[in-house]
């Protein structure tokens, strides 16, 4: 098991010796590459008006779909449909600017979990896909 103080010691002085004493800075472009590896392509913003109704796409060759609503102000009524095929492990993400007061958010044919009826300004949710369950369950 590699919990122990002398395995951690062990793999520092590893990485020290494979690319010397800026190992950090190393391990720091390592994650900045990572990060730059998720890939939301299907990003949206839209100024919808009330009674809007937005599907959002599926994401072929992406980790997800993310779509930010930024109407000029409160609106009564909308209704955001999620990708009518998701692939297993996809993500959605919607926000808004401004307050969304009766919100349907649907599955487009899959089960949703704990689905928002209504947003608030500067707030939103996010959802992952599960294949197996032909389900959305909700991350925030």
């Amino acid at each position: 098991m590699l919990t122990s103080p002398p395995y951690g010691a062990k793999i520092v002085q590893i990485v020290t010796d494979m690319i010397g004493q800026d190992w950090q800075r190393w391990i720091s472009n390592v994650y900045q590459f990572l990060i730059r590896q998720i890939d939301y392509t299907n990003t949206s913003v839209q100024v919808p008006l009330t009674g809007f109704s937005i599907t959002m796409l599926s994401s072929v060759g992406s980790i997800g779909s993310v779509l930010t609503l930024n109407p000029a102000g409160t609106l009564s009524t909308g209704t955001i449909l999620l990708p009518k095929q998701p692939t297993d492990g996809q993500l959605v993400e919607v926000s808004t600017t401004a307050t969304v007061t009766s919100l349907t958010v649907s599955g487009n044919g899959s089960t949703i979990k704990n689905a928002p009826t209504t947003l608030l300004a500067g707030s939103g949710f996010g959802y992952y896909y599960n294949q197996a369950n032909a389900c959305w369950f909700r991350r925030f």
